[in-house]
């Protein structure tokens, strides 16, 4: 064989494998496609670890906080505390006569 048949070949040769290596199943496409998810699970992740740390302090206030659930009950479900007067201010009508 002649020089210039076997630097083909091998061109020939390493160009498949390179091929082989980017495209198939579990190549360098692949690869980079995976890397991608498991950032965005990263980041899926560290924002769920957040948001138990939020609820698990929550719970606790909740728990040991009568001042915390008494604010929760004003805010949410209306309600007063013994004592406590609700005033209801209307707006004015303007114009006309009194």
């Amino acid at each position: 064989m002649s020089t210039k048949v076997k630097i083909t070949a091998a061109l020939v040769v390493m160009g498949s494998l390179l091929l082989v290596i980017l495209f198939t199943e579990n190549g360098l496409v692949d690869l980079m496609r995976f890397r991608d998810q498991q950032q965005i699970l990263e980041q899926k992740n560290k924002l769920l670890t957040q948001q138990n740390l939020q609820l698990y302090h929550t719970i606790e206030r909740l728990r040991t906080d009568t001042d915390f659930i008494a604010d929760i009950a004003r805010k949410e479900f209306g309600m007063i505390g013994k004592n406590e007067i609700i005033f209801k201010i209307e707006p004015q009508k303007q114009g006309g006569s009194p």
